[in-house]
């Protein structure tokens, strides 16, 4: 919930109290989420189909959010068709052979004859990360938080990081 001195909310884009809402299969899988309206965007249903394994392969509501998702055997997401109709976007991921690191992630849409964004991931023996994106330009991860964080750095958030303001979650 947003406090009432939030910019959002004396704005008026916001309500200072908002209502979300889900509903479960009887196996505990998602259903549904029920979404309020807020900055000016209507309160919205989206529902959750799953292919014959329970992994999620459409998200849908007033829009089609995921229209389509391609899924290894090992069910790591190999591609995500977003969007609906004549112009939809693509993630496609590429992983390594044997350890399933991923080595690759890049975007591509139906508008555009070139990749929008094409990120190339490697990893030393140790676990340390770095990315190149697009024409080379190489990072390490942690100048990337945004990419990708070690484990060991997410795995038990500060009490000031466990608190969530609207605008990050």
């Amino acid at each position: 919930m947003p406090p009432s001195d939030d910019p959002l909310v004396t704005s008026g884009a916001v309500q200072s109290t908002l209502t979300f809402g889900a509903d479960y299969f009887v196996d505990g899988s998602l259903s549904n989420t029920k979404d309020p309206g807020a900055g000016g965007l209507p309160k919205e249903i989206v529902g959750i189909r799953y292919n014959s394994v329970g992994l999620p392969t459409e998200l849908a509501g007033t829009n089609t959010y995921l229209a389509g998702v391609s899924y290894s055997a090992l069910g790591q997401t190999e591609q995500l068709t977003l969007g609906a109709g004549a112009k939809n976007a693509y993630i496609t991921n590429k992983y390594e052979a044997g350890t399933g690191r991923l080595t690759r992630s890049h975007v591509t849409d139906q508008t555009h004859p070139y990749m929008l964004q094409d990120l190339n991931f490697t990893q030393d023996d140790a676990g340390n990360g770095e990315v190149s994106e697009g024409r080379g330009q190489v990072k390490s991860l942690q100048e990337r938080p945004d990419l990708v964080l070690p484990l060991t750095d997410r795995s038990t958030p500060s009490k000031a990081e466990s608190r969530c303001s609207t605008r990050s979650c």
